[in-house]
């Protein structure tokens, strides 16, 4: 016996791989809600914003500073937060990258924070860091001057792999589902358009990733 969680399941004090892609987005599906909520704060401590369901007059993603609207109830009717990975991108990743291992991923829970700033975005990550219900697992900074734009087709961003913690995630068992936060600068997040996200997936399927 034992509880399933993210990539693994607990059994007595050993982790074991979650081979079931189906089991990781039932446990997604209740992470997600979690991590929302979760960013919904960091992004109101931070001037983090989200993107919102209306496109501009030019078809280009508006993005909306959330600590503006707090106490406007319909304002954040119009926030078009994140949704679980699609099905189809999840299995051609297991199949091009992860020799069919559903463990490996973790990212069928994820959403993104934009930032005007630099200094904004670091006071987001600082706020995931110190967030007592929440366990980091990996953060990639893509932003670094090390790291190789190449493998991203020019997009860079922090990466956050973080477990929410909540009681109510524990009641559910989807403590330990690992979720993926994107934190991004709103040029890179101009490139997550419509048009440059087609441009980004024919150099992945080129790249067969």
């Amino acid at each position: 016996g034992g509880s399933s969680v993210g990539g693994f399941r607990r059994r007595e004090k050993k982790l074991v791989k979650v081979s079931c892609l189906d089991q990781l987005y039932a446990q997604g599906t209740l992470a997600l809600l979690a991590l929302t909520e979760k960013a919904k704060d960091w992004a109101s401590a931070s001037n983090g914003c989200f993107p919102l369901k209306d496109k501009d007059e030019e078809g280009k993603t508006r993005f909306q500073r959330y600590a503006d609207t707090v106490d406007d109830p319909s304002a954040q009717q119009l926030i078009k937060f994140s949704s679980l990975k699609r099905h189809r991108r999840a299995i051609e990743k297991l199949l091009r990258s992860y020799n069919n291992d559903a463990s490996k991923l973790v990212d069928i829970a994820r959403l993104a924070i934009v930032f005007d700033t630099f200094s904004d975005l670091c006071t987001c990550l600082m706020q995931i860091v110190a967030d007592e219900e929440v366990e980091v697992v990996r953060i990639k900074n893509r932003l670094s001057p090390k790291h190789s734009s190449d493998d991203s087709a020019g997009y860079r961003d922090v990466n956050v792999n973080v477990m929410v913690q909540t009681d109510i995630t524990r009641i559910t068992g989807s403590h330990m589902h690992v979720c993926e936060v994107q934190l991004l600068l709103r040029s890179f997040a101009d490139l997550k358009t419509a048009e440059g996200h087609k441009k980004y997936v024919r150099y992945r399927d080129f790249r067969a990733q």
